[in-house]
């Protein structure tokens, strides 16, 4: 499980590369060594439970920050959201949708 930014992790090293020949009359090149091989099973996991798609100026951050605390910068003209957020809106019951 990867958490933080730039975090890398090696699934299978590569193999050593080739070499061409220093000429091509002299048979002095190197051939490439295979690399590892892996077979992995990946599981995705989304930030997001819902999301708001619709046209310009529809109301979808207006609607989201009337049903959760996002604070987002709404403008009166279209793209005029500058600063978006993920809300979050916690039911009684403990369910979180983000």
């Amino acid at each position: 499980q990867l958490l933080q930014e730039n975090e890398t992790w090696v699934a299978a090293r590569g193999g050593r590369g080739g070499l061409g020949p220093s000429s091509p009359k002299l048979k002095n090149g190197r051939k490439g060594e295979v690399g590892q091989r892996t077979r992995l099973e990946l599981e995705v996991r989304l930030v997001t439970d819902v999301v708001l798609v619709g046209l310009p100026n529809a109301g979808k951050t207006s609607l989201l920050a009337a049903m959760s605390r996002a604070h987002t910068r709404i403008g009166p003209e279209e793209y005029s959201t500058t600063r978006p957020h993920t809300g979050v809106i916690r039911f009684r019951d403990g369910v979180d949708i983000r």
